[in-house]
């Protein structure tokens, strides 16, 4: 275990947070989403936090249980989409793909109809019922008259991108920003949750165990059942993994010194976890998390648009700081983001065109300025290592008249200052 202090968080970086949120209102405002407002909990992604103060409030093991465990699947057959038990496919009105609310402190396990306003399943899975009620789910859906209803699996989903992850960001965040512990603790054992219900494709060594069927489409051999292209991903797919490997690796350097906290030692100790001290938990982490995940990358499993993966492996890389010959690595995640399936080097320079506009929409294109955030985790990573990334193959990612004209064609496809020419799904 290579790393031994905050990484991305740094002492300078937590200061100028709290300095920010004294002098301008643009920080203030997102303090008060982080702690008190958060953001509408809808889709399976798009909430960047919720409300740390209501979640730390909640008690150790609803932390624990958030997370459903991920041996129920996220994949069902495509024909039993946005079907509702009651209101059959009318709740498609609603919404043609997700048709559910969440509200996991009010209503843990449960999905809400958005027509009816109904909640389902009508079993408390979280406690162990799995039978009680009119449309009860094991995990496995609600067999209906008409067909299988998939409950459980939707609300596993939803629960991960638009509710745990942002969880974790807002409590380490919080823990940064106030020094408060409180935080930091419920953080910990939500990452810690994490970490035991994080998915895998396998070890080398036989003695990690092994999670590929609780992969997003271990249940399919990887095989996505409808969409012939798609392979891969974690606990969500291999596309919109890669932004939550990226926040879960921020949560992780932001809650690194608070893993030694007794009490949560204890707390998943008792859950089954097999660690002894705050090391023995980073070790873990690292391993089912990180390690995992790393190892998704470079078999292609992680993968989104151009500049999603390339962030969570660099991002990965510069919070592990690892340069051990334990594999895979900093370097390899480096390697991988410039050299490898990332393309970094040449991804900007090769993938647009003279006028700075790329092979998607527009809405799309705009999707390579993520390598901005590539670019910067690059430079942090070379400024902790300066000896080891040269310049000439790990270049400035902008530091060529293309790229910087990346800015230039979105100014210049804009209509009346406001609206972008709509084009496919612009």
């Amino acid at each position: 275990m290579a790393k031994t202090s905050r990484t991305y968080y740094t002492d300078e970086r937590i200061a100028t947070g709290r300095a920010n949120v004294q002098k301008y209102d643009w920080a203030k405002a997102i303090h008060k989403r982080i702690f008190k407002t958060g953001d509408p909990i809808r889709y399976y992604i798009g909430p960047h936090y919720t409300a740390a103060d209501r979640f730390a409030t909640q008690s150790d093991e609803f932390l624990w249980l958030l997370l459903p465990t991920t041996r129920i699947p996220r994949v069902y057959p495509h024909e039993r989409r946005a079907l509702c038990p009651v209101h059959g496919a009318a709740v498609r009105a609603k919404n043609v793909w997700c048709p559910w609310n969440i509200e996991p402190i009010a209503h843990p396990y449960q999905v809400q109809c958005m027509l009816g306003g109904e909640w389902y399943p009508s079993n408390r899975f979280a406690e162990g019922d799995l039978t009680s009620g009119e449309f009860p789910d094991d995990g496995s859906g609600y067999a209906g008259k008409d067909g299988r209803y998939y409950f459980l699996s939707e609300y596993t989903h939803m629960v991960y991108g638009s509710v745990v992850i942002p969880t974790l960001r807002s409590l380490s965040q919080a823990y940064l920003l106030s020094g408060d512990a409180k935080y930091a603790r419920k953080g910990c054992i939500l990452l810690a949750r994490l970490a035991m219900e994080y998915p895998n494709y396998g070890w080398d060594d036989p003695r990690l165990e092994n999670r590929f069927e609780r992969t997003y489409l271990g249940p399919y051999n990887n095989q996505h059942p409808h969409y012939s292209w798609k392979k891969g991903g974690m606990i969500t797919d291999l596309i919109w993994e890669t932004f939550c490997l990226e926040a879960t690796a921020y949560a992780y350097d932001a809650l690194y010194d608070a893993l030694d906290d007794p009490k949560a030692l204890a707390f998943v100790k008792s859950k089954g976890m097999p660690v002894s001290s705050g090391d023995d938990l980073r070790r873990y982490i690292e391993t089912y998390i990180f390690r995992a995940a790393m190892r998704g990358l470079e078999l292609g499993w992680i993968h989104g648009n151009e500049g999603f993966h390339q962030a969570a492996a660099l991002a990965v890389a510069l919070v592990l700081d690892d340069y051990s010959d334990q594999r895979p690595n900093s370097q390899d995640m480096v390697n991988y983001a410039y050299h490898g399936s990332g393309q970094s080097a040449f991804m900007i320079i090769n993938s647009t065109h003279r006028d700075g506009g790329g092979h998607e929409s527009a809405g799309y294109n705009t999707i390579k300025l993520d390598f901005i955030r590539v670019n910067r985790l690059m430079a942090e990573i070379r400024r902790r290592h300066p000896n080891r990334f040269a310049d000439d193959r790990y270049p400035d990612l902008f530091d060529n008249p293309k790229a910087k004209a990346i800015f230039d064609h979105h100014i210049d496809m804009m209509v009346d200052g406001r609206f972008i020419v709509p084009v496919g799904d612009a």
